[in-house]
């Protein structure tokens, strides 16, 4: 619904109710909210909280809709989408029609969308049992409406209600657009049914329904789910390729032989595949994902030449390399080349929902997509990165820093670099570009080259993924909420990635999910035009409060950036103090120690390490390397300096990394991390405000007004009870960098 983590502007609309009501009490008390649900099954159920309908029914009128119904039979349960009345069962008499008793609409951080809950209250078993067919049935569409008792929220309700006038309602941008047209005071939500449950008081029932965003509906497919055949791509001809094809044949050296070497990597790639996985979908991606630079280690006889385990191989008959200017005696039996296989994380997630639909069409023509949509996904980057963990990640960087063997040092050298993206077309992390976007949500991200890249860009080892897709009973949001996490640890937790809700940006008016990164956030949050007053005449706040919560992580991180040997959770410095300008005395004295004794260490070190050759055992243990994509034969590695025919994978060393993390991080641009600060208020209802909506706060301590500072929306909650509607909005707070 927003274009979360980046910043965006509180909405004309919004603002304009907000300073309708500053100052003007006859204004809100004024105001009583409607609500309107509406069940897809069948011809429908409409239920209204205020229904303007007789109180009985006429004797001998079956037709006539009234609250209290007859003797046989309880008032009307609702209209159906045409406004013919439903009744239930014949059963007892004279008991009034269900009542909406609440709604709950969250859009909060860690949803893959908006959820909502509602409560149902029924006064007789034959009404129960007819709600529970419309409103208890899982995975069955509900459409939720309300407002205020105003014109502008009347001119909002859905007139069409129709599965071409609700469906439309599936993408924001028809969402956002009535509720600018209804100046705030009407708002929808469209779902399906995923939970719920029924209980009893008395002789009253109360049905209690949870509802989920269409666009989540790929969180509830099985990773290991798929209907088609299983095929192998194992030398016998296949139907599906043409037979004009020179491949035709399927055999994975043919191809190798005939040049197509991206063509041989796809086919080893799928015979390994899981089983649920080996379909003709799957196969037809030859076509697209075929390129080299899709496949990294792929290549046995290439590794083999470089480990020396095959005739004439790189390290056979000889002890001593060349590796950059130095030549390096290396130990016996030393394996360079791990056998850690990586697939591009795009054609990765090509695979992952290739599952035999694309998603299913709505009645109006557009597309939910069964998919996670990661292309336009930007993570947080720094110059010199690397990968920590081979068995998960590689990063293509242009600037990997080498690993030198020299007189005083064996370790990485960032004045020292190898190009980790050589050869694959483009490809490489972090991007060296300056960033530049406009998102369909109106949010503007600028970002300096080198400390931002896309998440489609890295590489992801593929054995890991593998084991997790073969997990039984794992769901597709599980089985790549595991593969994202995963990627972070591989990076020291760089990265915090959440499965959102948001408008393509690549196809007009289609909602679906994707990937954000929470520590990625532009260099300049431009104007907030939003500022909320805590108190006197100028508030419309309902109830607020400020929440200063330091987990023990946090805490123990702002403890850790104190000693000068850590970093916050995003990568960033937090600020040299949050509360008070004053230095510790004791602290300044034991930091002068600290670097005494770090002294002492570098140099028993340093004593401990005079055997270079040691050193150099310890290196290769931590180090692991790939050829490069563009190599297939012996004589094209044979006798070659090592950097000029491998990458650099990965490097087992988090506190060289860490170093280099803190060192170029503290150059980036931009608003300050997200600190465990956050302001809650509580307004009148308003639809329109969203998740990354930038305001500010008077009346709270010095330290949160200062200019450059500001709240972050982190949640948006309408809560409807009884004639009310409220709007509950939670900021967290970003200081001035």
């Amino acid at each position: 619904m927003s274009d979360f983590p980046n910043f965006t502007q509180v909405p004309p609309h919004v603002n304009a109710r907000i300073s309708e009501r500053i100052g003007n009490p006859k204004k809100v008390s004024s105001l009583n909210s409607w609500i309107r649900v509406s069940s897809a099954n069948g011809t429908g159920l409409m239920l209204y909280s205020n229904p303007n309908i007789s109180t009985f029914k006429k004797a001998g009128d079956n037709n006539m809709a009234s609250i209290y119904g007859n003797g046989k039979v309880s008032g009307i349960l609702g209209t159906d989408w045409s406004g013919g009345a439903i009744y239930a069962n014949e059963g007892q008499g004279f008991k009034p029609s269900p009542i909406i008793s609440s709604i709950e609409v969250d859009e909060g951080a860690g949803d893959l969308s908006r959820k909502a809950s509602f409560s149902i209250t029924a006064f007789t078993k034959e009404q129960m049992e007819k709600l529970l067919e419309y409103f208890l049935e899982p995975g069955y569409t509900v459409f939720l409406e309300w407002g205020w008792n105003t014109a502008n929220s009347v001119s909002g309700w859905e007139s069409n209600l129709s599965g071409t006038g609700v469906a439309k309602f599936q993408s924001f941008k028809e969402v956002n657009k009535r509720r600018a047209a209804t100046g705030g005071e009407y708002d929808n939500y469209l779902g399906f049914i995923t939970g719920g449950g029924l209980s009893q008081d008395g002789d009253k029932w109360t049905i209690s329904v949870q509802l989920t965003g269409f666009t989540e509906l790929p969180g509830y497919m099985m990773s290991t789910e798929n209907a088609e055949d299983e095929i192998t791509i194992d030398g016998k001809s296949d139907p599906k390729i043409d037979p004009a094809d020179p491949f035709g044949a399927n055999l994975i050296e043919n191809a190798g032989k005939a040049g197509e070497l991206g063509k041989e990597r796809f086919m080893r790639m799928f015979n390994a595949l899981p089983d649920s996985r080996k379909t003709p979908r799957v196969q037809e991606l030859i076509t697209t994902l075929s390129n080299i630079e899709n496949f990294i280690n792929w290549d046995e006889d290439v590794s083999e030449q470089i480990n020396g385990e095959a005739e004439g191989g790189w390290l056979s008959g000889k002890a001593k390399k060349k590796v950059g200017d130095t030549e390096i005696e290396l130990p016996k039996g030393t394996q360079l080349i791990s056998e850690n296989k990586f697939i591009k994380f795009g054609a990765m997630m090509e695979i992952v929902f290739a599952i035999g639909t694309n998603g299913f069409k709505l009645s109006n023509g557009k597309t939910v997509n069964f998919r996670v949509n990661t292309s336009s996904t930007y993570c947080m980057a720094f110059d010199h990165m690397y990968s920590l963990d081979p068995t998960i990640l590689y990063i293509p960087n242009p600037n990997t820093p080498k690993f030198k063997v020299g007189k005083d040092k064996v370790g990485l050298d960032v004045t020292d670099v190898s190009d980790n993206s050589k050869g694959l077309n483009g490809i490489q992390f972090p991007n060296q570009n300056k960033l530049e976007v406009t998102t369909k949500g109106g949010a503007k991200i600028n970002q300096a080259g080198k400390f931002w890249g896309k998440l489609d860009d890295l590489y992801i080892n593929f054995d890991f993924v593998k084991g997790i897709l073969e997990t039984k009973n794992n769901t597709t949001k599980d089985a790549l909420y595991q593969i994202l996490n995963g990627m972070s640890s591989a990076v020291n937790g760089l990265w915090d990635f959440q499965i959102v809700e948001k408008e393509s940006e690549l196809h007009e008016g289609v909602t679906e999910l994707t990937v954000i990164d929470l520590n990625f956030v532009s260099s300049a949050p431009g104007a907030i035009n939003l500022t909320m007053n805590t108190q006197g005449e100028q508030s419309i706040l309902i109830d607020s409060s400020l929440d200063l919560g330091i987990s023990a992580a946090k805490m123990n991180s702002i403890i850790g950036q104190r000693l000068s040997t850590s970093l916050n959770g995003n990568g960033k410095a937090v600020p040299s103090t949050l509360f008070s300008g004053n230095t510790d005395m004791v602290l300044t004295q034991m930091d002068k120690k600290t670097e005494a004794q770090k002294q002492l260490t570098a140099a028993a070190a340093d004593a401990a390490d005079a055997k270079k050759q040691e050193a150099l055992d310890v290196l290769l243990g931590k180090l692991f390397l790939y050829p490069l994509v563009t190599f297939k034969e012996a004589s094209e590695v044979k006798d070659k300096d090592l950097y000029d025919i491998c990458y650099i994978g990965a490097y087992k060393d988090v506190e060289t990394f860490s170093k280099i993390k803190k060192k170029e991080l503290g150059e980036i641009v931009g608003s300050g991390a997200l600190m465990p600060i956050n302001f809650s208020f509580k307004i009148h209802g308003i639809s329109g405000i969203k998740r990354g909506d930038m305001f500010r706060v008077n009346g709270l301590p010095s330290m949160y007004e200062q200019e450059g500072s500001f709240f972050q929306t982190l949640s948006v909650k309408h809560v409807i009870d009884g004639m009310q509607w409220t709007t509950e909005i939670t900021g967290g707070f970003r200081p001035k960098n």
